[in-house]
């Protein structure tokens, strides 16, 4: 009896597994402008703090403060930060790393064994999580052939991302570029 239970909970993760899309943005592929070179922290009156090697600090009973090289401001002063070419904005007290920038702005937060993804429209837009495939298609509504690519099925879904990692950072690139290639 045992044995049945544990066969039939496997089939319905498999099953549910299978019938939802595995939204994958590709963090190693990012699909941004070409920004300065070097790392540097984005005060949020706009000044640039270049340098070499960028950390932070949280604790409990500390302020949380990030640094670059011996310099520290409080997390509080420090708006984003571009790290081996990578822009992170300050978002929920944590920053968060952005892979697709124009019309709409594609974000990722690794957390907890899973990546949440915001979207933001503009540069300063309110940062939306995408949870499921609408939210996307309703952010890209304004351009048919972009929500008509990731208007497919979950199993076209997972396959033309299982296909091509960057599946949905050209989808975005797409849009981004004015719905043109």
């Amino acid at each position: 009896m045992k044995h049945n239970i544990l066969i039939l909970f496997a089939f319905i993760l498999l099953f549910s597994y299978h019938c939802s899309a595995q939204f994958y943005f590709n963090h190693q592929d990012p699909v941004t402008e070409k920004i300065d070179s070097g790392n540097y922290l984005i005060k949020n009156d706009g000044t640039k703090i270049f340098g070499k090697k960028i950390g932070w600090e949280v604790g409990a009973f500390a302020k949380s403060t990030i640094h670059i090289d011996e310099q520290i401001f409080p997390k509080s002063e420090v708006n984003a930060y571009v790290q081996d070419g990578i822009y992170y904005i300050h978002f929920a007290k944590q920053y968060i790393g952005r892979v697709s920038k124009g019309k709409v702005n594609i974000y990722l937060n690794f957390r907890d064994y899973k990546t949440d993804i915001y979207a933001q429209k503009g540069e300063n837009g309110e940062l939306k999580q995408i949870k499921k495939k609408d939210d996307l298609k309703e952010l890209l509504s304004d351009c048919a052939k972009a929500v008509e690519m990731i208007d497919i099925s979950n199993s076209e879904m997972n396959a033309a991302i299982r296909d091509d990692r960057s599946y949905l950072n050209k989808v975005m690139l797409f849009y981004n570029n004015g719905c043109k290639k």
